[in-house]
């Protein structure tokens, strides 16, 4: 059975970089949830398959390095960062995150995840620059 390290790494490998988004199903137990991505959003299987067909429209050339990690059978935790291109504009992107999972039976039960999702969509220019210090300030978009 592979280590926690191992499954995330090839999560990452074969749905993100490879764009094999029906090998989800391979990764995550029936009933898992995936928490964290959007506020009071809990995803399923078939609702990540279309975050990351909808991701993959944005970023190609993906690539996704664990940067740090631990594992505490049966969680596992660690700092991402994917990479890729603007779809548009081919100008590189990274996006980093943190992904918690808890493991049974060699598949993921339960999931959280926070990614840098305000700098990401600043980088591909849908949201202005320095989004963050905008709104701190008091600045509201329309």
């Amino acid at each position: 059975m592979a280590s926690a390290a191992e499954l995330y790494q090839a999560f990452y490998d074969r749905v993100w970089v490879n764009g094999d988004i029906e090998a989800i199903d391979e990764f995550l137990a029936k009933d898992t949830s995936s928490k964290g991505l959007l506020t009071d959003f809990s995803a399923n299987a078939q609702d990540v398959k279309e975050l990351v067909f909808a991701a993959r429209a944005l970023l190609v050339g993906i690539e996704c390095a664990i940067d740090v990690s631990v594992d505490a059978d049966p969680w596992y935790w660690a700092h991402v960062t994917i990479t890729g291109r603007d779809a548009t504009t081919m100008r590189t992107i990274s996006i980093s995150g943190q992904v918690m999972g808890r493991m049974d039976n060699g598949a993921l039960v339960e999931v959280y995840n926070t990614f840098d999702l305000l700098s990401f969509f600043e980088s591909l220019g849908s949201l202005p620059e320095n989004a963050t210090a905008l709104m701190l300030s008091g600045t509201k978009f329309n």
